[in-house]
């Protein structure tokens, strides 16, 4: 069984020492393609097309491109290359053993190293191209500029020519760029193509300005002399016509940004003369924006011109109410100041809002004086017509608050005279049915609550029916009044059922009085109780136990047999 074992392990071993020596071969023969695929890399014409393109007279972008692309190709043949072939090296001394998984690692990085050098080479290429199409067209711009040179300085020294005062400058930057040509020609045919490149990006370089000032002069020129010409023109004529219709403008100020506009216009000129774009540029910008800002500042007074009128008859719609609910207030508190007494301070608070008005009308007449004078714009009068619109909303709210707190004077008095009434004869029916119970006579405190009562619906009438009534001391009399009289029906009520059931208990108690002897002496106390002291609830407190005694649960027969009672 060992036997086996040891033969199946050794068989194994075999195989496994077989496998990998025929993949360590495979890396060897990988890393041998390796090594051909860098050698073709390397037996590309690039250094020879970099060569070329380095004698061409470079300038411009043409020239950074160029200086991008050699710094690509010194790092990938200095060093690229060289850790390429490092790790060649390293993955065959790697496949001469047994270590397959470092081996199958260095040939991945030999294949990422190789990828990366192959797009960096074709990158290289690709730039060469590059710089070759942008020399040949900066080339032709140039030579075409030169052969345009005569047709471009019969444009520049026409009458209506599109460079205005640029002219004279941009004649003098052709001739130039014309005489740095023609000394270009002259090192390409003395053969010095280290001075012609220096010459050509000169050159170059002229020729860009040159091309940017056709292109942007008359841009700008057209701009300065014509567009923002006509623009402060209008303005002016617009500012005159606003005027004429009566929109008013503060004093001074469409006259100096006019004026300064135009210097700025005249500053633009300047620039383009001297052949300074950015400047007439950034003047360009700011002029714009001024003007523009003009224009927003006509627009602004003219919508405001309308708007105040306007505005205007709304705020005159509100200011006759407001007026008239003022006077409507003074006319009410005079007539019910000779019937109450206004303890709220509503003559004051009349009075203020009526203040109010009178420093409206002043404010307006401020605005309107202001608007003839043109000492002030439509713009301001209108904000201040808003603030008097917010005020008048105010005083209207407040006012019509006023009117209908006064206007309770009459119903909250008819009521108190109501509930006076009510009370009198409320009072006067307890009154009358206590009567009718026909007692010997009502207990003292009771007594004292009803006089009281009484007397606080005297001093209730007394203030209803007053010369001037005080509506406040009315209510608190009122209140007064319907709390103690609930407290004296209460008190009514439980008087009559204790004199009712003290009467039944002493009837009833009289059937015992021969025979037991304490009924006898209760029934004697109980009747000067009633009699004489008026105490009912001392009879029912007398009588109760003894009866208790004699006939249990007869009091409680009796209390529940009382007839109900009604004041």
């Amino acid at each position: 069984m060992w036997i086996i074992i040891a033969v199946i392990v050794i068989i194994a071993i075999l195989i496994g020492l077989g496998w990998v020596v025929l993949t360590q071969r495979q890396a060897a023969a990988q890393a041998v393609d390796f090594s051909l695929a860098k050698k073709a890399l390397m037996d590309e014409d690039i250094a020879t097309d970099l060569a070329a393109a380095r004698k061409v007279a470079l300038a411009g972008q043409a020239l950074q491109n160029f200086q991008e692309t050699e710094k690509i190709y010194r790092d990938l043949r200095n060093h690229r290359f060289a850790a390429i072939d490092a790790e060649i090296n390293r993955a065959m001394q790697l496949s001469a053993g047994l270590n397959v998984w470092k081996t199958r690692k260095s040939l991945q990085s030999l294949l990422d190293q190789m990828t990366e050098a192959v797009s960096l080479q074709k990158q290289v290429v690709s730039g060469l191209e590059s710089i070759q199409q942008e020399n040949k067209m900066q080339r032709q711009a140039i030579d075409q500029l030169h052969g345009d040179f005569d047709d471009i300085t019969e444009r520049l020294t026409a009458m209506n020519n599109p460079y205005g005062p640029s002219a004279p400058a941009l004649l003098a930057f052709l001739s130039d760029e014309e005489d740095e040509y023609q000394r270009y020609h002259e090192l390409i045919e003395a053969g010095d193509r280290v001075k012609a490149a220096q010459k050509f990006e000169e050159v170059g370089m002229i020729a860009g300005q040159v091309l940017d000032y056709m292109q942007n002069l008359p841009i700008l020129f057209t701009a300065f002399n014509e567009k923002y010409l006509d623009q402060i023109n209008e303005l002016h004529t617009s500012w005159l016509d606003l005027t004429d219709r009566g929109v008013v403008f503060a004093e001074g100020v469409l006259e100096d940004a006019l004026s300064e506009v135009d210097d700025l216009r005249l500053q633009g000129l300047q620039a383009i003369e001297g052949l300074k774009v950015k400047e007439a540029n950034t003047i360009s910008t700011t002029l714009n924006q001024k003007i523009q800002d003009l224009y927003d500042l006509m627009e602004e007074e003219y919508q405001a011109y309308h708007r105040y009128f306007k505005q205007q008859e709304r705020v005159n719609t509100e200011f006759d109410r407001v007026k008239e609910q003022n006077h409507s207030l003074l006319l009410e508190l005079t007539y019910l100041k000779g019937r109450f007494i206004l303890g709220h301070e509503e003559e004051d608070r009349q009075s203020s809002y009526h203040h109010d008005i009178e420093e409206l009308v002043l404010s307006q007449q401020e605005v309107q004086r202001a608007l003839k004078e043109g000492s002030q714009t439509y713009s301001w009068a209108v904000t201040r017509q808003e603030n008097w619109l917010s005020i008048l909303s105010q005083l209207d709210s407040d006012q019509v608050a006023l009117y209908h707190q006064i206007e309770e004077f009459q119903p909250a008095l008819q009521s108190a005279k109501e509930h006076t009434t009510a009370y009198i004869d409320q009072i006067r029916g307890v009154k009358r049915s206590l009567e009718r119970r026909d007692l010997p006579g009502l207990p003292e405190d009771f007594l004292q609550k009803f006089f009281t009562v009484s007397d606080e619906i005297t001093r209730l009438d007394e203030a209803v029916y007053a010369g001037e009534v005080d509506l406040d001391d009315v209510q608190r009399q009122l209140n007064i009044v319907a709390a103690d009289f609930d407290t004296l029906k209460e008190q009514a009520h439980t008087v009559i059922v204790a004199a009712d059931l003290a009467v039944s208990l002493l009837q009833y108690a009289n059937r015992y009085r021969e025979q037991n002897e304490e009924v006898a002496k209760a029934l004697k106390v109980g009747q000067k109780l009633y009699q004489v002291d008026f105490d009912y609830d001392g009879v029912i407190q007398e009588m109760k136990p003894v009866l208790q005694e004699v006939e249990p649960g007869a009091f409680e027969r009796l209390q529940k047999n009382q007839d109900p009672v009604l004041l």
